[in-house]
């Protein structure tokens, strides 16, 4: 209970504790910051509990990009430790298409189902990520930018480096390695998915219908050519669904689409928007809340109280 300024609070028995009350005020948003932890924390607990209680797991679509070291990177032994974690506490990693299967079809899907999918087609995908991905048989979905492989690229143009920038890398100084095409290969062989990513990764809400269609049917037609089937999923480059994106997707034939929107996979999710989750940078307890859910409603609570 709040006491008023200089009020006498119950101490030992006849005597009083006098309250003395600075005159400069408590930093903004003092009170309020252990209430947010505490909140926090009690959500943890109740989604959890609940989860335990239903049975229900949220199905959903972790996004990696880089493996490294860094910012922006998840760190390759706490990649390991994610998985382990996950694979102990009874879920199953299964490619997008199967996730996509299950919103289309109700196809049998694991009750822990979470996917791993890995954009653009980086080297450190197929270099770092992908031992450690076969070491525990983890069929993960990688997208890449099919101009891109086989070397150093830079993203060209004014928007993309814009992005980039707001995203702690500089591209006017800091070139990609992007895996070669006997790396894809190997990704596949070792029972990896490969959706579609487009021929040079363009913003497809601002791209008029020529180009955005030919870009998309374009990398469809060679990863088919290469593999004998096309692929299955898509992802927007630089997550943009916007505008005509999502009809052109559909156009050119693809089954399904990811986004960088957060949310689970559900039942009624719509197959060329489907919501993926950033993976943790830690393992844990906040990876474990994140599997559960926890990341999606602390992120609706922060929200709430205002903060980014």
């Amino acid at each position: 209970m709040f006491q008023s300024p200089g009020e006498c609070l119950p101490a030992e028995p006849g005597h009083s504790l006098h309250v003395e009350y600075n005159a400069v005020p408590p930093p903004r948003g003092s009170f309020m910051n252990p209430l947010r932890t505490a909140l926090s924390r009690t959500l943890s607990l109740s989604v959890r509990g609940v989860r335990r209680l239903t049975g229900r797991t949220p199905r959903m679509i972790l996004t990696y990009h880089k493996v490294g070291h860094g910012p922006g990177r998840v760190q390759p032994e706490i990649l390991e430790q994610q998985i382990r974690q996950a694979q102990a506490a009874g879920y199953e990693f299964v490619p997008v298409s199967r996730m996509s299967e299950w919103v289309k079809y109700g196809t049998n899907l694991p009750r822990r189902a979470v996917s791993l999918t890995f954009d653009d087609g980086l080297a450190d995908t197929a270099r770092v990520a992908g031992p450690i991905l076969r070491r525990y048989g983890v069929a993960a979905t990688v997208f890449p930018v099919l101009s891109f492989l086989g070397g150093p690229r830079r993203y060209a143009s004014e928007k993309a480096q814009a992005y980039l920038l707001a995203h702690d890398d500089d591209p006017r100084t800091v070139p990609y390695d992007f895996m070669t095409w006997d790396e894809l290969d190997q990704w596949v062989e070792g029972g990896g998915e490969v959706g579609g990513h487009t021929l040079t990764h363009p913003f497809l809400g601002s791209a008029d219908e020529a180009t955005g269609l030919a870009e998309i049917k374009a990398c469809r037609r060679q990863l088919a050519a290469r593999y004998g089937s096309p692929p299955r999923v898509f992802c927007y480059p630089y997550g943009d669904d916007s505008g005509q994106a999502g009809t052109w997707v559909r156009q050119a034939g693809f089954e399904a689409a990811v986004t960088s929107h957060h949310g689970i996979v559900r039942k009624d999710s719509n197959l060329h928007h489907l919501r993926r989750v950033p993976g943790a940078e830690t393992a844990g307890r906040e990876f474990a809340d994140l599997l559960a859910g926890v990341f999606l409603a602390r992120q609706r609570l922060r929200k709430a109280f205002g903060r980014p």
